[in-house]
């Protein structure tokens, strides 16, 4: 075989084990992209993690406590102008649900930890304060201070020592001072179902109580919007008025008066 022929040959092997060979270069760089691709997804997750974490706080419910100083003198100028929150026995106290409707004598309000379901279903094992508000039906621009002292209320709180989840009904002495600056609420219903949704309310507070033994000084204090008011049952003033109806029926009637169940 000539000299020529044999070069005609080699190209010719040459040009057909490069069409069957890859490219090397081209899969690295889709590997490459690939896995850039996915470190970028996991540090992103990972940040949204983050951010997720800071939101809730650092008991994983509700804001972080915001700046505040216990003090046994709460002042209306001292509320941090932040969600409401706090710290109980040296632990953040995250707030998730606040709960308003009327008790036994006035009103309540109560601060938890979970969330609430739905305007009239119950909080099945949350921690919680409750503030038993002294007066009249709230308004925008109602006002309550309380000094310290004994009762007004109690903290349902983790149990100090208690690794298992157990809680107690903390009674201490405690003072605070709590403003509505929005109140949206419709009257009781006496012709409507027992349990009622009422509106919604907002406002400031700062609530403190007194370590005593195991329990260190705790507070709470901050905003809170759009709080649920509700009616778990009648009302104490529609059942004042249902109890001293009966005194006026002895009263003399009109004789073509008609049984109270009478069709109208």
């Amino acid at each position: 075989m000539s000299v020529r022929a044999w070069l005609i040959t080699g190209l010719a092997l040459a040009t057909l084990g490069c069409g069957d060979d890859p490219p090397k270069s081209r899969p690295k760089a889709a590997e490459k992209g690939a896995e850039k691709k996915a470190a970028e997804k996991k540090a992103g997750a990972e940040a949204d993690g983050k951010a997720a974490e800071g939101a809730k706080g650092a008991d994983g419910k509700g804001a972080a406590p915001p700046a505040y100083t216990w003090t046994e003198t709460p002042t209306f100028e001292g509320i941090p102008a932040a969600p409401v929150g706090g710290m109980v026995n040296g632990a953040p106290f995250g707030v998730v649900t606040v709960l308003i409707e009327p008790g036994l004598k006035g009103w309540k309000i109560a601060f938890h930890d979970q969330a609430l379901k739905r305007p009239t279903g119950l909080i099945v094992g949350s921690h919680h304060l409750d503030l038993h508000l002294q007066g009249d039906t709230p308004a925008a621009g109602s006002k309550y201070e309380k000094k310290m002292s004994f009762g007004g209320g109690y903290w349902q709180v983790p149990k100090p020592g208690d690794t298992g989840g157990g809680a107690t009904s903390w009674n201490a002495s405690n003072a605070y001072v709590l403003e509505f600056t929005q109140w949206d609420v419709k009257p009781y219903d006496t012709e409507g179902p027992v349990f009622q949704e009422g509106g919604t309310a907002s406002g400031r507070v700062a609530v403190n109580y007194k370590g005593s033994g195991d329990f260190q000084n705790s507070w709470m204090a901050g905003t809170f919007e759009n709080a649920t008011v509700r009616y778990m049952g009648k009302p104490y003033w529609v059942k004042q008025a249902e109890k001293a109806a009966p005194a006026d029926a002895g009263a003399a009637k009109p004789a073509d008066a008609k049984p109270a169940d009478a069709p109208k």
